[in-house]
């Protein structure tokens, strides 16, 4: 235990920061991400996403099949795996793949929750450490960087935060700190 650099602390009493989200914000985030996990596997959906710089058009489909185009590059995920293109008035014209194997638009994430690397799990950059439950569920993940502290539920440090629709088993907004997406139209499939 460290001891306590607080001003307000005269006797200096030793204060251990958590690492890890409590046994009950670790049980609902479980909770949760299943839930998010089967509606995100249902849903054959298509949305706008803004990203403060461009609108991003995203969609998600079948099998995990998902896709994301923004003004000059447009990725798509399959059966093949990822592939890329360069696209312009003139036309597209296939672009390497520099993506890491795994890796997922962050703003297809916002359809799909379950495959953003924000829960904690191996590979993850994030995991939550606070819920604020809304009227239908959870409605707003406080992150912090895995391996990074916590203290009273919240990131010390460049954390993010996660605000979702719990009853369509989405996010509505993603912030990581360094940049935000925001879900701006989102339709469902037949």
């Amino acid at each position: 235990m460290e001891p306590s650099d607080r001003p307000d602390d005269p006797d200096r009493t030793p204060y251990v920061r958590p690492a890890e989200p409590d046994a009950g914000v670790r049980a609902v985030i479980d909770g949760l991400l299943a839930r998010l996990a089967e509606a995100g596997a249902r849903r054959r959906a298509v949305a706008r996403v803004d990203d403060g710089e461009q609108l991003i058009e995203v969609a998600a489909g079948a099998a995990g099949r998902w896709s994301a185009r923004t003004a000059l590059v447009e990725w798509s995920y399959g059966p093949d795996g990822l592939a890329s293109w360069h696209v312009s008035l003139a036309g597209a014209r296939p672009r390497a793949t520099t993506e890491t194997r795994g890796w997922v638009h962050p703003a297809v994430g916002l359809l799909r929750p379950e495959l953003l690397p924000v829960w904690g799990r191996p590979g993850d950059r994030f995991r939550p450490v606070h819920v604020t439950e809304g009227d239908h569920g959870p409605a707003l993940l406080d992150l912090a960087p895995v391996g990074g502290e916590v203290v009273d539920g919240q990131p010390v440090g460049r954390g993010g935060s996660l605000y979702l629709d719990p009853r369509r088993g989405l996010v509505t907004c993603l912030d990581l700190g360094d940049r935000v997406w925001t879900l701006v139209d989102y339709s469902e499939l037949p």
